[in-house]
Formats: C-alpha cells, structure tokens, sequence
C-alpha cells in the first residue's frame, strides 16, 4: 500500500480486479476511496490497454488513454490463470484480500476452480464483486453484450434520437461504467454487512438490470398518463399541436432551454423578450402572447413554429456564454451545451481542481477526479497507471514471500 494513501476511507482494504474493461471504473472507485486495489492482467496484458484513443509518450510508446485514466492508482502484476501456478497465486491473493473483482463470463471462475463457494471457504471475509451484462442467473445468463445490448435490452436507446428515425446509441460506451459504479456500491454495501456479521457475500451485478433503473422515466409516465415516452430529439412533444423546440443554435455552438410558461416560467420568458428590444431585436410574435398562461396550448402549429424561429434568430445572435450570462439574471431555465473544450475550460470544475494530473505521469495530461469530496478522509490524486507487471517483484517477492528463483520459475513458465 502506498504510504500516502494511509488516511484515506478504504485505506485498510485491500481490492484484486482481475483482467477485463467492464470493471475498470469498479476497481478505479475504490483505489479513488484509498483501497489497496491490485490490478491482476495475463502476461500478455489486458484488453483494457488497446482501446483508443492512444497517447504518445515521450518515449515514444503509444499508450491508451482509457487504459491510463481508469487505471490510475491502482498496483499491478502480471498472472496466468490458465495455469496452475497461476490459480494458485490467485487463491493466496484472494485468502488475504477484502474485495475481487471481476466480469468474466458466468461460470468461469467456477471452471477454474476459483467460484464464489471456493473462494468463500478460503476466505470467508471476501466480497466477490461479479459485473456481467445479464448476471449469474437466467435464461440470457451465456449471452454475450458489449455496451450497445444493455443499452437496447434496458429501453434506453429507444429514447435516444429523433422521432422521424430509427432508435441511436449513445455516442460513448457508458453501460458498464454504470454498472461498475453499482458494483463499487454494492461492495461497499456488503463491506458494511460484514462489519455487523463478519462474512462477505457475492455482489451480482447484471449490466442489463442497471440500464433498466437508468431507463426508469418512461415508466412512469406509463403508470401516471398511460403514455409511452419515444425518442424526441431536440424537440419535446408537450400535447401541443407542434412539439417545442428545446436545443437552439448560439453563435458558438448550441443552447437548451426546456420550455416552461404560465405561472412558473411566463415572467422568465417575458423577462428575456423584454430584453430583445434593447439588444437591437424584434420580439415579433413573442411580444404578442400572454407567456403567463399557457400559450402554446391554443397555439396553431403555425404560430408554435413562429414563436420557436423567433427565439431560435435571437438566440443565434448571442454566444452560449452571454446567453447563460442572460438567463442568470433573468431565472430563465438555459443552460449551455458543453463541447469537451467548454468542460475542460468551465470555471466551476477548475474552480474544484476536478482535472488533475497524476503524480509522475505526463504533464501534458490532466485527467477527471472523483466527483466526491470528504471533509476527513479526502481523495488523492492516484499514481500513474500500473506498466505491465511494474509490481511482481512487490506482490509476489514483498508480501507473498516468493523467493527470487520462485518468481525466476514462474516466469520461465508463463505464468506470471
């Protein structure tokens, strides 16, 4: 364990994640909280370090920068559990460990002698945290899925795009940074039952069941309105005769105002016309209606459209920053889209140093931080991500007490 990291919530722990991309942010959470996280890969090394984008470093190695920013913080080793040598590091890894990770197919583990009621006779203590698309149980429980099928299987998708086309996914792979997020949960759920009982259980965590909670929206309005909600683009359908347009061109890129009038929004909106005239700027139709009922109900389609071009010519002439600048003083309900370039420059995440550099790494690179803060137990920055079996020699020679001709044998036989 680092020395530096000895304060922190999790630091007594101690986390083994083995091989796979889908647990990455699982094992990166709690080396965030300060836990001992061992980062296990094959000798050949995990997938997680061939997805793009790829950095070049200064030495001219091209690394990935998901493999670099999901791995910071954590300590890691080398090891072959197609082997016997390499099964049997694992268990003694697993016998002094709090917490494993993993998200090999179903039945894997088990194959291997390593499933959940072996690793619970070696070490009742343990929590195994399992991250699936499906879970450990079902009919669906051998299929495969990468992102895109629990983000369809869970209805999300079906959300996603415009009305007129066919369902889109969403433009970055985040279902399993969901469901590690809730596998993180549920072992720190299962850590604080094993304080009261004193054994671990097996956290299941099924990708699909995640997407489900995400997607929990459209059922409501099912059980209150007995209405299906579809995909609705930049636009909202409101019962209206036209839907309402909610993104709208800036100068510089886009704005979303969500529609709201009558009572609760109709003195913001009246606010922002008022304000048209002294910008050089013709309300037009806009000037003409009473916002502080709800107007668009007895709209035509026709004056909708009329009213939504008037705000979509003023809002184009005025950038994103003097639009937000603009519905702060007036409470109206706008907000910027961010492109990357505006997050990073946003000066309430800079503000709350969330980009921060790993110690040792790069200084080109800054990278995102945790979203928490603890007032007693504060996260640190996590160390450069582990170099391909950087900590045999300490995990293996330092604290298992292999001897160096050991670790000379298992490396001659690939295991390691």
């Amino acid at each position: 364990m680092t020395p530096d990291a000895t304060d922190r919530a999790l630091s007594p722990y101690r986390a083994v994640e083995l091989s796979g991309a889908n647990t990455v942010l699982c094992g990166k959470m709690l080396a965030d909280l300060g836990a001992d996280v061992i980062k296990v890969e094959p000798p050949g090394g995990d997938p997680c370090r061939h997805l793009e984008p790829f950095f070049t470093d200064p030495e001219g190695r091209e690394q990935s920068l998901v493999w670099r920013a999901y791995n910071r913080g954590k300590r890691g080793i080398t090891l072959d559990l197609t082997t016997e040598e390499g099964r049997e590091l694992l268990t003694r890894l697993a016998g002094q460990a709090d917490f494993l990770i993993e998200s090999y197919p179903p039945g894997t583990l088990d194959g291997l002698g390593l499933g959940w009621k072996a690793l619970h006779a070696l070490n009742p203590r343990l929590i195994l945290v399992s991250v699936t698309p499906f879970g450990q149980s079902g009919p669906y429980l051998r299929y495969k899925g990468t992102d895109i099928v629990p983000l369809a299987l869970g209805g999300y998708m079906y959300m996603c795009g415009d009305k007129e086309r066919a369902p889109v996914r969403v433009s970055l792979p985040q279902t399993f940074n969901h469901a590690s997020g809730a596998g993180a949960m549920g072992a720190l759920a299962a850590l604080q039952q094993r304080h009261r009982t004193g054994l671990g259980q097996h956290v299941d965590v099924s990708a699909h069941h995640v997407y489900l909670t995400v997607s929990i929206q459209p059922y409501i309005f099912w059980d209150l309105q007995r209405t299906t909600l579809s995909r609705e683009g930049s636009h909202r359908d409101r019962g209206y005769r036209r839907p309402v347009r909610v993104v709208y061109p800036a100068k510089d890129g886009h704005v979303a105002w969500l529609p709201s009038v009558g009572s609760v929004g109709g003195k913001a909106l009246l606010a922002v016309i008022e304000r048209m005239p002294k910008d050089g700027f013709d309300p037009g139709i806009l000037g003409r209606v009473d916002w502080l009922q709800d107007a668009f109900a007895t709209m035509t389609a026709e004056e909708i459209d009329a009213c939504m071009n008037r705000l979509c010519a003023y809002f184009g002439s005025k950038t994103k920053q003097e639009l937000f600048e603009m519905a702060l003083e007036t409470t109206f309900t706008l907000a910027p889209v961010y492109t990357v370039v505006d997050i990073f420059d946003d000066a309430q995440l800079r503000s709350r140093g969330y980009f921060e550099a790993a110690p040792g790494d790069d200084p080109r690179l800054r990278y995102p931080g945790p979203a928490l803060r603890l007032s007693e137990t504060p996260l640190r920055p996590g160390a450069v991500a582990p170099r391909l079996g950087q900590h045999n020699e300490d995990v293996y020679a330092g604290e298992l007490g292999l001897a160096g001709k050991a670790l000379a044998d298992l490396r001659r036989r690939k295991a390691i």
